[in-house]
């Protein structure tokens, strides 16, 4: 049986009409073509409602998007600091929450490695080009362009699934992680130090996060991330099986 996975949607909005629950395709499409059925969760605000999602569910992944609330890590809001929508930050946190409690594996990529760390307690820059200074861009080029490379650590779960230790990616993201929350540990970086990579310490548990968008990229242009999904989605099967038994 395919293992079920939670693809959290956010809230956009419509020209001529209420607002939509959606996001990119490329989020679904990907967890398909890795052999996953993907459950696709509104920011709903009943708690219960939001168990009976988690609970059919076998792994938690988390999309891209819009910047987080700084309030999540305790700061101040920037003038740079983008729209945030406080709907899906809480039902993101909540279904980690529930993820670390019984060790259901979870992948984030871009805002969603950046809402695992804060998930753990740490913090972001809320806008690179202010709080960072000089160094490099991070917000360029387009969705299907590997704009720079990451170097990652030897021993990491990420270089074993990749068979790399340095690949190019794409880069479009102004946030990124600063301070790292407490049971996690960096493993890829940008060339300028930037953390590109985190996995969760606690033994037994598939927690991975990516700044650069593999889901665009998975195909043709870097056919070496569709291991990454592949295995996320393998790592679901396995923890499936594992409560059946």
């Amino acid at each position: 049986m395919k293992p079920l996975i939670t693809v959290t949607l956010a809230e956009r909005p419509a020209p001529d009409g209420p607002p939509i629950w959606g996001d990119h395709s490329t989020y679904l499409s990907c967890m398909m073509a890795a052999g996953a059925v993907p459950i696709a969760v509104p920011p709903v605000p009943d708690y219960e409602q939001l168990a009976r999602y988690y609970e059919l569910a076998d792994g938690v992944f988390l999309p891209g998007g819009d910047d987080i609330d700084p309030n999540r890590y305790g700061e101040a809001r920037l003038a740079e600091c983008g729209a945030h929508h406080s709907g899906k930050d809480e039902v993101e946190l909540t279904l980690i929450q529930w993820a670390r409690r019984d060790k259901k594996p979870i992948l984030g990529v871009c805002r969603g490695a950046q809402l695992l760390n804060v998930a753990y307690g740490g913090t972001l820059y809320q806008d690179l080009s202010t709080q960072r200074g000089a160094g490099m861009v991070h917000n360029e080029g387009d969705w299907c362009e590997l704009v720079h490379p990451v170097s990652i650590l030897e021993g990491a779960r990420l270089r074993e699934i990749l068979s790399v230790g340095t690949i190019k990616v794409n880069s479009l993201h102004h946030q990124a992680v600063k301070v790292l929350g407490e049971g996690l540990r960096s493993v890829a970086f940008a060339p300028d130090g930037l953390i590109e990579g985190v996995e969760g310490t606690a033994e037994g548990h598939f927690v991975l996060g990516v700044q650069c968008h593999p889901e665009t990229l998975y195909g043709d242009i870097e056919p070496r991330f569709r291991e990454l999904f592949r295995v996320f989605v393998e790592e679901a099967v396995d923890w499936r099986q594992g409560e059946r038994r």
